[in-house]
């Protein structure tokens, strides 16, 4: 951390982010809101001042970064799927640009987008970007035209001429075209290629809210800007208006606005101004998503780049780093490699390392809102890996995980409630959560279906024993868990005071649970680190799938018997055909 100070002070980004994360999270260096948004402003602020030089954004939008290339590795089987969607990538900017040279107006337009900004393994090439927009401008594409309008405004690929780009504009512009309609706005703003160079306060403000209208982010700024200063006649100060069209441009990625976002809500001059502390919140996440768009995170990509090639520590070293800084998706990414050199490593203490650092990193994502990740540090609490076992907490976990609207912790909490596991024995909730499973993600509909039959023989089951007299009756082991959870009340409040949100509470009950369930001898796991094992949240799927086959063809054995009883095999004639009486 030390290092990281005096990096800071030096003016390195990266470190500024380091510092910021950690007093925004608590890691490391004391929670501190304000200390946040102090390391984080610099790091913002200088990523918003790249987007000031002709050419350096992702479009004609000046206040748009290029955005450093994310990829999450969860989604990946192996490296070589992301391999084979670079080259499916390749093959279709290949396609668009043979169809672009054989006179396509469309796939011109978007080729000179792509050399334009240098996207999708493309390189930036201005005036090869010119060319195929020329191309498309002359078949009549308004996106081509507004293109080459805003590189003749800035003078990028081609030499600077406001009447030409004035011109494009307009023919754009009359297409009904945001992108041009913002460049006639900002032209009668600024007067660039009016008559006497005087511009137009009242035309600026009409083509602005027309391209606002259609989404464009920097019209949207520019509307802000002007409500903000209110420096322009006609055009009054108003802040909730400036506060509005700014939210607007952020929400479209305008790094800019952003940050005057950042700055209103820490000046207090928002709208609805609510606590200091929630402000200097909202204020922080605006910078800290500032500062993460900035190059100094390149490294996110070379990182990605390694994983193709397979080279897994280089991998995890910039991963690593670029995790410290805060990035949510370097730490999810660190933490699967980790996960991969964990089954390739050679002892089980350097297994065991590596599962409790990936741990660390899931955990950080998760903080993050990262619900694959939530998900992950939840099966590890269950099955031990990197962290005593422990399965009420992984229930717990598994809860959270839930209210972020994860399909595979409603199906695992379905699970856990049927079988007792981590929770209290409740076949109704468990039928709950498979539904809710269902409702979340209507692909998960076999294995949930399957769920369900399952859920229900055992519930036909237990209901059988328990009118034969062999297990005690739901309302007996209600009665049973109730005086347990009363002698046992001073652990069961302690352990539910230490979890957050009040998930904690679920120790105590399932305490209670575990002495209910002490009666069922029936082999359906409950209890004990055995049948726990077997009916693990990850084998609930395969678990079904294979009960409900099972079901199946005993059904259809049971049917072939029946039939085979009721219509008995009659003998044959030598043609093959069956006697009539």
């Amino acid at each position: 951390m030390a290092h990281q100070y005096f990096a800071a002070l030096g003016g390195s980004p990266r470190a500024q982010m380091a510092l910021a994360h950690r007093h925004l999270t608590g890691a490391g260096a004391p929670a501190s809101c304000r200390a946040a948004v102090l390391y984080y402003e610099p790091a913002a602020s200088a990523a918003v001042e790249a987007t000031r030089f002709p050419g350096a954004s992702a479009s004609e939008d000046a206040g748009a970064l290029r955005p450093v290339e994310k990829i999450r590795l969860g989604n990946l089987d192996d490296p070589s799927d992301g391999q084979a969607a670079r080259r499916r990538e390749r093959d279709v900017v290949q396609y668009y640009r043979y169809s672009a040279d054989m006179g396509n107006a469309d796939a011109a337009s978007a080729v000179g987008a792509l050399l334009h900004t240098g996207a999708k393994g493309v390189a930036r090439d201005h005036r090869a970007a010119y060319r195929y927009f020329a191309q498309a401008a002359a078949a009549g594409d308004a996106d081509a035209m507004s293109h080459l309008g805003h590189m003749h405004a800035n003078g990028v690929g081609v030499e600077a001429n406001n009447e030409t780009a004035l011109a494009l504009f307009r023919r754009a512009a009359e297409k009904g075209n945001a992108h041009a309609q913002y460049g006639l706005g900002y032209m009668h703003l600024s007067g660039f290629g009016m008559d006497g160079g005087e511009g137009d306060p009242a035309k600026a403000h009409h083509y602005l809210s027309l391209a606002a209208e259609q989404g464009s982010a920097e019209a949207m700024f520019h509307l802000g800007a002007l409500h903000l200063r209110g420096e322009v006649p006609g055009i009054a100060k108003d802040p909730a208006k400036a506060f509005y069209h700014f939210t607007g441009a952020a929400h479209a990625g305008h790094a800019t606005a952003a940050y005057n976002l950042a700055m209103m809500q820490l000046g207090g001059s928002a709208p609805g101004n609510g606590a200091a502390q929630l402000n200097c919140r909202n204020a922080a996440n605006l910078l800290k998503g500032i500062a993460e768009r900035g190059r100094w995170n390149a490294p996110v990509e070379r990182a990605n780049e390694a994983f193709r090639e397979g080279n897994l520590d280089a991998a995890y070293a910039l991963y690593a780093k670029a995790a410290e800084a805060g990035l949510e998706v370097a730490q999810a990414n660190a933490a699967h490699v980790l996960e991969t050199l964990a089954r390739r490593a050679g002892t089980e203490s350097e297994r065991d390392e590596r599962l409790a650092l990936a741990l660390r990193f899931h955990k950080l994502a998760a903080d993050q809102g990262n619900a694959r990740s939530l998900l992950k540090v939840g099966d590890a609490m269950y099955y031990g890996r990197g962290v005593e076992r422990d399965v009420e907490a992984a229930a717990r976990v598994y809860l959270r995980a839930s209210r972020q609207r994860s399909a595979q912790a409603m199906f695992n909490l379905g699970a856990a409630h049927e079988h007792g596991v981590g929770l209290p024995k409740d076949l109704h909730l468990a039928k709950r959560y498979y539904d809710m499973v269902l409702s979340t993600n209507p692909k998960a509909f076999l294995p949930v279906r399957l769920a369900l039959w399952k859920l229900a023989a055992h519930a036909k089951i237990v209901e059988t024993l328990e009118r034969w007299g062999w297990i005690a009756s739901a309302s007996a082991s209600a009665g049973a868990s109730a005086g347990a959870g009363a002698t046992e009340s001073g652990d069961g409040s302690s352990d539910g005071a230490s979890d957050e949100d009040g998930e904690g509470k679920g120790g105590g009950v399932a305490k209670s649970a575990r002495a209910g369930r002490s009666g069922f001898w029936f082999g359906f796991g409950f209890g004990g680190r055995g049948s726990g094992d077997f009916f693990s949240p990850e084998r609930h799927a395969d678990l079904a799938l294979a009960g409900g086959l099972g079901v199946a063809l005993c059904a259809v054995v049971a049917a072939r018997l029946v039939v085979q009883a009721l219509y008995p095999a009659r003998p044959r004639t030598d043609r093959g055909e069956a006697t009539r009486e």
